[in-house]
């Protein structure tokens, strides 16, 4: 099939989008904040993890920053990828941050629209880079700005690597690579394997233990502490913290004060991340694989024990693809998914409300944060919110295989 043009419908949203995100980042912190050098609490850590390995001293037995409750609780292969980030004074490190992040997003949604069958030119380059910029205004994203994270970059390293030509000889190195710095991309693996990817499942594989080779050749003391204390969930941050969108998550705040029940979880994390790889090869058997990758990447953030609001900028590519089927083109605009695109964007938009649920900067109110993070009223009501995220997923997961039945096979 030859590659159509991009209406000028998709175009106009994608401005119409970057537009509203400039209004409201710019009167709202957290956005204010950023502009003004303020909030990478993450990039602080990676920054110091950076300097604690470049002067020798252990990673894992002590704070990296003043904060004593937040210690570096990534891979050690994924301090190697941050030692640029010690040469670089902070607020030029935290802008580079936020440029490359962009651009990650921009190259995803790029990729998003090729695959809808749209052509590569530079009215396309116009709308992924608006489309991206747009995004700010989804929790996800603005928080993985916010907070100086590495979401937006993991993801494109499995998106544009699974999506990348079909005959690539690399494919699965992405992936692998993505889960060296952060174990989550490990969900792929799996997907691959349904899908009948052996070569790609192999590749990641390799490359995954490749990383771990290499942490253990460079930082040997700081490789044997973390991969001996993998499943220590605790030194991640608290179950129950209202950020925690998983279904771990969930139930810890149902339990809080008291954990919740292992079993229970692990039930439940089996069957919602396993109808969600099977609705990801069905849609890559439909030929549908941006639905595909994308799913697999909401279902690593489902299933983690811990995943906070930010993991989930897989919804970002989800919305756009949504728009791009919305608006094809070649005839009139389609009313499901535009309902669809829309009731995503409003469910994990920064919503203006007070800012005493957060503890960021306090003197200024109202802020733009998730509905999730309002913690006002009785417990029922707390604990129905609190699980914004994984409604979005179960709906997700619903219509999109009603779609894929009503869709003709490739």
């Amino acid at each position: 099939m030859n590659a159509k043009p991009l209406p000028k419908a998709v175009l106009f949203t994608a401005f119409a989008a970057a537009a509203l995100a400039f209004a409201v980042q710019f009167l709202l912190p957290p956005g204010t904040a950023i502009v003004q050098g303020c909030g990478g609490v993450d990039y602080n850590v990676y920054r110091a993890a950076a300097q604690v390995v470049l002067g020798g001293e252990s990673l894992y037995d002590r704070a990296l920053t003043h904060n004593p409750e937040l210690g570096f609780t990534y891979p050690p292969f994924a301090v190697l990828a941050f030692l640029p980030m010690a040469v670089f004074p902070r607020l030029i490190g935290e802008a580079l941050h936020v440029l490359i992040s962009i651009l990650a997003l921009a190259l995803v949604i790029g990729r998003t629209l090729e695959l809808g069958g749209f052509r590569r030119d530079r009215r396309l380059v116009m709308a992924s880079v608006a489309f991206a910029l747009g995004a700010v205004n989804l929790e996800p994203v603005q928080s993985t700005l916010w907070f100086g994270q590495l979401n937006l970059v993991l993801m494109a390293l499995a998106f544009l690597d699974l999506l990348g030509p079909p005959a690539s000889r690399w494919r699965g190195f992405g992936v692998g690579i993505a889960s060296g710095l952060k174990l989550t991309p490990l969900v792929f693996v799996p997907y691959l394997l349904l899908t009948k990817q052996w070569r790609a499942a192999g590749t990641a594989v390799g490359t995954f233990l490749g990383t771990i080779a290499l942490g253990f050749l460079v930082v040997p003391h700081d490789s044997a502490k973390f991969w001996t204390s993998v499943g220590q969930t605790t030194r991640v941050g608290p179950l129950a913290w209202p950020s925690n969108q998983a279904v771990e998550g969930t139930l810890a705040r149902i339990w809080a004060p008291h954990d919740p029940p292992k079993a229970l979880f692990s039930a439940l994390a089996l069957l919602v991340g396993g109808a969600g790889l099977l609705l990801a090869a069905y849609a890559y058997r439909r030929s549908e694989q941006v639905l595909a990758v994308t799913v697999v990447g909401l279902v690593a953030c489902v299933v983690s024990p811990i995943a906070w609001s930010h993991h989930w900028v897989w919804v970002a590519p989800l919305v756009v693809l949504l728009v791009a089927k919305a608006l094809p083109g070649d005839g009139p605009p389609r009313v499901a998914p535009a309902l669809a695109a829309a009731a995503l964007y409003l469910w994990v938009f920064v919503w203006p409300n007070d800012q005493s649920a957060l503890t960021f900067d306090r003197s200024v109110e109202p802020a733009s944060i998730g509905v999730f993070w309002l913690q006002h009223g009785p417990p029922l009501l707390r604990n129905a919110l609190g699980a914004w995220y994984v409604y979005a997923y179960l709906a997700i997961l619903f219509f999109g295989w009603r779609h894929l039945r009503r869709k003709t096979p490739a």
